[in-house]
């Protein structure tokens, strides 16, 4: 399984762009992806709307995160 988590820290992060960038929360599932096998990597698009990831099983897998992201709350 691949989760996408939030990591804003108030004190070091202002309010990015991209399909997650009105998320201000900490340790938040975003969206999580099924595998069938062990993600060995995972890269993010410089502008954050495509995600893709490669398994153990020899799979590669792309994402496009502006649709996933209209399911997430947007936290003040």
């Amino acid at each position: 399984m691949v989760y996408l988590t939030t990591c804003f820290i108030q004190d070091v992060d202002t309010e990015g762009s991209g399909p997650f960038g009105g998320v201000t929360s900490f340790g938040e599932v975003l969206v999580k992806f099924n595998c069938d096998g062990w993600p060995n990597t995972v890269q993010i698009s410089p502008n954050s709307m495509q995600l893709v990831y490669c398994t153990q099983d020899c799979e590669v897998n792309f994402v496009d995160l502006t649709g996933a992201a209209q399911g997430t709350k947007n936290k003040p």
